[in-house]
């Protein structure tokens, strides 16, 4: 019956849907000595400590390669390394003009 009653407890989704007094029954508790130390510690032990886990964090260089797959940066990048480069090829050296290229590039990334 007990393990029933934590599985209940536990599964139970609507907590902000009842009454203050709902909630400490459900919990067999009271709201103005709280838990005995006994109950505390068998709680501690049965359920756990009251932790979130925590959230694992993406590497720093997979949220770079994540921002790379995005189209409007793919097209970005290839229009700021085309304005770069085009005239280079084409001219032999680096204009005025080329600066916007550049500086889109620089801004991307």
């Amino acid at each position: 019956m007990e393990n029933q009653n934590k599985n209940d407890i536990r599964n139970y989704k609507r907590w902000f849907a009842m009454s203050n007094q709902e909630i400490f029954d459900k919990l067999k508790t009271n709201p103005e000595t709280g838990l005995s130390s006994e109950l505390a510690k068998k709680k501690l032990l049965d359920e756990g400590e009251n932790k979130l886990a925590e959230a694992k964090r993406e590497p720093g260089w997979l949220i770079f390669l994540k921002t790379l797959a995005d189209p409007l940066a793919i097209i970005m990048l290839i229009a700021g390394f085309l304005s770069i480069i085009l005239p280079i090829i084409l001219i032999g050296r680096i204009e005025h003009e080329q600066i916007p290229g550049i500086i889109v590039i620089l801004v991307l990334y």
